[in-house]
């Protein structure tokens, strides 16, 4: 997660359209991260997607489960138009992978 100044700076210097995504550890609700989409006038385009947990290990062994929290995130900036935004088939991760469709303008 994003969390100190310094890194608001370094986002916040970044000329021309911008898509930043990834795995942020941080739910949309969270205080820090609606903070630093502000900060740099990002637009959030997965507000509650679930793509976390896969599994789940209990009982001496890991169980597949249905993801319950969203804690990947895909942000956009200047010109960025997104056409579709959901996920995708599982895979060998922890997490299922966010897919994003989307033109420049």
């Amino acid at each position: 997660m994003i969390t100190t100044h310094m890194d608001w700076e370094v986002v916040d210097k970044i000329d021309g359209p911008v898509i930043l995504a990834g795995d942020f550890n941080s739910t949309p609700w969270s205080y820090g991260l609606r903070d630093f989409v502000v900060r740099n006038g990002l637009v959030r385009e997965t507000m509650n997607l679930l793509t976390f947990p896969m599994s789940w290990f209990y009982f001496g062994a890991w169980r597949d489960t249905l993801p319950f929290l969203p804690l990947d995130h895909v942000m956009t900036r200047g010109g960025i138009v997104v056409h579709e935004v959901h996920a995708g088939r599982a895979t060998a991760s922890d997490h299922l992978p966010v897919v994003l469709k989307f033109s420049v303008q």
